[in-house]
């Protein structure tokens, strides 16, 4: 951590040995590292994959090795924050960012409004029949995931994504 704490603090490239999930080995991918996110109880590195020109986020229980790459990057970090910002989780593959309306049955209304879903969350209306939310997000899996952690007490009312 500490060799990316100072390319960070440089603005310097880097190689990462990292360790997939769906990778059987590990690979090496170069990036420009950008800031540290926690999501879920885990750490991840947030930076810009330098082939690509594209966000990634990468957990940093899986990077194996951190080597100098030796150049200097330009610093998007604050274009980095605002794709991140629209999203649930660590996953920028989402469908395109849109009001989604979700229904709650009002036994959850305690649990929203202490943990929200989204920075983005506003009150549509609450009754004693529904609580109504709205969030402006990305759609990615991690916001399916959160739903259907609510199960049978929450459902997708509006929005061009489908949660199923």
């Amino acid at each position: 951590m500490n060799r990316l704490q100072s390319a960070m603090t440089k603005s310097e490239s880097v190689i990462l040995t990292h360790q997939g999930y769906r990778k059987e080995e590990p690979y090496q991918v170069g990036v420009n590292p950008l800031y540290f996110k926690q999501y879920q109880n885990r750490w991840y590195l947030i930076a810009e994959v330098i082939d690509k020109k594209e966000f990634r986020s990468f957990g940093m229980d899986r990077i194996k090795e951190v080597e100098y790459e030796g150049t200097k990057f330009k610093n998007r970090i604050k274009e980095a924050k605002k794709r991140f910002n629209e999203i649930i989780g660590v996953d920028l593959n989402g469908n395109g960012l849109q009001d989604i309306v979700i229904a709650f049955d009002p036994s959850q209304k305690p649990y929203l409004e202490s943990l929200k879903l989204h920075h983005s969350q506003v009150v549509v209306s609450d009754t004693k029949e529904k609580y109504t939310i709205k969030i402006r997000v990305n759609p990615n899996y991690e916001l399916q995931q959160q739903i259907q952690k609510y199960g049978h007490l929450a459902e997708v009312i509006e929005g061009d994504w489908i949660c199923w």
